[in-house]
């Protein structure tokens, strides 16, 4: 989310992002949510290929497998500090898979429940729901940029802090199920704003060669809102089915 202190964040009269936003940001994104989306139906199982089952990895196996996740992000961020942007633009393709090969582990758990093909078209609906979305609050950010001012990052993060703890108020009365979708609206609204703010403030707000920064920002928004769709989908098909 574009609304914290960036180790790029323009100072002064610094160059900003500008033109790179859209020739080096945009793309490299787009890429790298093709391979999430990709990895994450490949290893649920979801594309004909065997489902990844957690319970044949031992403990160790599955620390060593976090560990390098981890390890890959961090030196992701270094790289992305030192601009040498190419190796973190692999870094984070990487990263993105990896990402994707996490998240089949939890479509897997809800074609349990709600069977393979409905999960596919579940998931698949929520992805082309995100990258409309996001093409949309990206498109409406770059109209707006001259109209959002940056100082608006506070009441996002008040407003997230608000719904996450409303979200959690609300499991640990009701349970997690259909009892909070409208919660996970909310939550799919509030993560569409935080991506209109960020198209118009991070072109401004990140100065140039630190455009990986803004990438890693981006998808980190798109796949909340993909998250946030998929849940709403599967509890209303969950619902629906009993």
């Amino acid at each position: 989310m574009g609304n914290f202190y960036y180790f790029g964040h323009v100072k002064g009269k610094q160059p900003a992002l500008d033109n790179e936003f859209y020739s080096k940001v945009l793309p490299t994104m787009f890429v790298a949510a093709l391979l999430w989306l990709l990895s994450t139906l490949y290893f649920s199982g979801l594309f004909g290929a065997p489902a990844l089952d957690l319970t044949t990895f031992s403990i160790p196996q599955i620390i060593i497998a976090l560990c390098v996740f981890v390890g890959v992000w961090i030196l992701l961020m270094i790289f992305t500090f030192l601009r040498v942007n190419l190796i973190a633009m692999v870094l984070f393709f990487i990263s993105a898979l990896g990402s994707g090969v996490l998240l089949s582990f939890v479509v897997s758990f809800v074609a349990e429940d709600l069977g393979e093909e409905l999960t596919r078209s579940l998931f698949i609906t929520s992805a082309l729901i995100g990258v409309f979305a996001t093409g949309g609050a990206m498109a409406l950010g770059i109209l707006l940029k001259d109209k959002i001012s940056k100082h608006y990052c506070w009441y996002f993060l008040l407003f997230g802090i608000l719904f996450g703890v409303l979200e959690v108020v609300i499991i640990a009365i009701f349970g997690e199920g259909e009892n909070n979708i409208v919660v996970d609206l909310l939550m799919f609204g509030y993560l569409f704003g935080v991506m209109v703010f960020d198209a118009a403030t991070l072109p401004g707000k990140i100065k140039r060669g630190y455009w990986m920064m803004a990438v890693i920002d981006i998808f980190f928004d798109f796949v909340g809102m993909v998250l946030r769709i998929f849940m709403i989908l599967s509890k209303l098909a969950s619902k629906k089915k009993k």
